[in-house]
């Protein structure tokens, strides 16, 4: 009877023994690959935030002012030599940073103000495979001369005091967009929908 009890806790001992093993091994396992998303984190962030230098400097853009109290948003000057497509790429890296965005959940102090940014010529087509979507994107104050926006879809922006000679929205839906004082000499708006688009005070 001894015998059976003793085979019977060496049994039991090496169950628990093999179970403990298991459970060190899924502890280390988990450990290392909380360790290697940390270390990828860390490593994002840092390429994140050396693009980003990069892109200020490439467009002289000022970073924003993180710091308590300051009394507004700043400015970027993106630089008339620089193309539509790397101007088309800029705006729409602010659009999805939700830098340029109106309610905007990101703090009043991390947004940007486009007032007098040279926008001119960028050109946005929507297509099956590319959608082209802006929802609260703000643009105020920018220049958008001989820009272009076909089978877009705009809903709750704010394109007020820009200047958009020659601009193009064809085939576009304006859904609650604003055009408060814009100047829009010879733009063009064929075949494109309206619904609470205002534009009072534009030109």
């Amino acid at each position: 009877m001894i015998g059976i009890y003793t085979i019977v806790i060496t049994i039991l001992q090496q169950k628990i023994s093999i179970q403990q093993r298991e459970q060190d091994q899924q502890d280390a396992l988990l450990l290392r690959q909380q360790s290697k998303r940390r270390a990828e984190n860390v490593q994002k962030e840092i390429v994140s935030a050396t693009y980003l230098d990069d892109l200020f400097e490439t467009f002289n853009i000022r970073k924003p002012n993180k710091k308590f109290g300051s009394s507004s948003s700043e400015n970027i000057d993106s630089s008339s030599t620089v193309g539509s497509r790397e101007k088309k790429h800029l705006l729409l890296f602010l659009y999805e940073s939700e830098l340029i965005y109106c309610y905007s959940e990101l703090p009043y102090l991390f947004l940007l103000k486009l007032t007098d940014a040279d926008f001119n010529g960028i050109y946005f087509k929507g297509s099956l495979e590319t959608k082209c979507s802006f929802s609260r994107l703000n643009l105020y104050g920018a220049y958008l001369s001989n820009s272009s926006f076909i089978d877009c879809y705009i809903d709750r922006s704010n394109f007020s005091s820009l200047t958009m000679y020659k601009a193009l929205f064809f085939r576009t839906h304006l859904t609650r967009t604003w055009f408060k004082f814009t100047f829009l000499d010879k733009a063009n708006f064929s075949n494109t929908k309206f619904f609470y688009t205002y534009f009072l005070g534009a030109s």
